[in-house]
């Protein structure tokens, strides 16, 4: 079994998240669809694509609720309603990455105990 080294995410100005097929988002950022990290036939994906690209759409709520907040603070958004809901989510999208992180290294610290 080969484990390749996991490198930290980096997170991307709102300019870069245009990357890919566009989708508009809650808060008006362009996103990748969620569909992103699904294969094409007969190619299988490897553990760190779907990782990265799981954090590559948590990465583009926070930047889309930071947008929003923005937009907000500078008096430019037409409602409140946008950006709370936007918020909201990234809020709930970096509690979940979060947590995972945190079963995931609670689960490899399990796993380095076990003696062979």
């Amino acid at each position: 079994m080969r484990v390749e080294p996991f490198t930290a995410a980096r997170l991307a100005s709102p300019p870069e998240v245009s990357s890919g097929r566009e989708l508009q988002g809650t808060a008006g950022v362009p996103m990748r669809p969620a569909g992103t990290a699904a294969a094409p036939a007969g190619e299988q994906l490897s553990f760190s694509k779907v990782l990265a690209g799981a954090l590559e759409r948590v990465n583009d709520t926070l930047q889309a609720a930071d947008l929003q907040a923005r937009r907000v603070a500078t008096g430019e958004a037409d409602n409140l309603h946008d950006p709370l809901i936007a918020m909201a989510e990234a809020d709930l999208a970096l509690q979940i990455t979060m947590r995972v992180t945190q079963k995931a290294i609670a689960a490899y610290q399990e796993i380095s105990r076990m003696q062979f």
